[in-house]
Formats: C-alpha cells, sequence, structure tokens
C-alpha cells in the first residue's frame, strides 16, 4: 500500500468551506470533512484538482501538507483533524520500529547467551583443573604423611 501526504484545508469562512464540501465529495479521493473547524483532509491524489477548484472559485482557505516526522509525531496523532491515511502511515512506520527493535533485541540476546554459554564452559574448565590439581596435591599430602609415618617407625623419637 502505497502512502501518500494528505493536506489540510482550513476554511476561512463558511461559505468557502461548505463550497469545497461540496466539490470534495464528488471526487474519487479520501475526503474527511470536519465542519466543526471548518478544515477538510484530502489525499495527495486529489490535492491538484482541489487546488484549482480553490482558485477558480475564489475560495478562502489555509492549505498545509500533513507532515509526519519525530519532532511533530504526537501533535499529528492528537490533532483532531489527522485523517486515517496519515494515522495509517504512523501505524506503519512504528510497526517498523517494532520490527527493528525486536530484531535488536533479539540480537544482543544471542550475544549475552553465547557470553553466558562460554562463561560456563570456562568455569567448567576451571573447576575440572582445580579438582585435578586438589586431588594431585592430595595424593602427594598422603604420601608425605606415609613417608612421615615410615620415617617415625624406623627412627622412633624416644
Amino acid at each position: 500500500m502505497e502512502l501518500t501526504t494528505s493536506y489540510q484545508y482550513k476554511a476561512h469562512n463558511e461559505a468557502s468551506y461548505n463550497s469545497l464540501a461540496a466539490y470534495a465529495s464528488t471526487i474519487p479521493a479520501t475526503v474527511t470533512l470536519h465542519p466543526g473547524l471548518l478544515t477538510i483532509v484530502v489525499s495527495e491524489n486529489a490535492a491538484k484538482e482541489i487546488g484549482e477548484f480553490i482558485d477558480d472559485n475564489g475560495l478562502d482557505f489555509h492549505i498545509n501538507p500533513i507532515e509526519v516526522d519525530d519532532d511533530n509525531l504526537r501533535d499529528v496523532i492528537d490533532s483532531e483533524t489527522t485523517d486515517a491515511d496519515t494515522l495509517r502511515k504512523i501505524i506503519y512506520r512504528m510497526m517498523e520500529e517494532k520490527r527493528a527493535m525486536a530484531e535488536t533485541h533479539k540480537s544482543v540476546l544471542e550475544d549475552i547467551t553465547k557470553q553466558r554459554d562460554s562463561a560456563k564452559e570456562n568455569r567448567d574448565m576451571y573447576q575440572k583443573w582445580y579438582y585435578e590439581t586438589k586431588q594431585g596435591a592430595d595424593r602427594v599430602k598422603s604420601q608425605v604423611k606415609a613417608i612421615a609415618v615410615l620415617v617415625n617407625s624406623i627412627f622412633p623419637e624416644d
């Protein structure tokens, strides 16, 4: 689905609003009417046609594209005149950010898991070395004790 920029037409008077609203409802475009705010939001594919109608009939409007970026994201979402196409654009953007974040989290989790597994291997290796060394030391101690018993039995101290 191709996402386009919507345009907000804020009428300076009710006659201009009513005239454009009547015309906009007849064209094949996404049109959102806000009569209480004298505002009409139209998808980009009809912006040229709407602009020509405004110029041909001398209507009085303030025209703004509804741009979505990081600086105004909250304002666009909170605006009561934001149209469905713009909100859809924001939702797709947020879904993409969420997907990218999930991939990053997965990658970080994999790295942490590898580090944990490596630490377990190192721990197991050091434990093995410790027990082997301890067994060797215990064997030497018992041999020294055995030699001491032999020496004491051959050469008593009394």
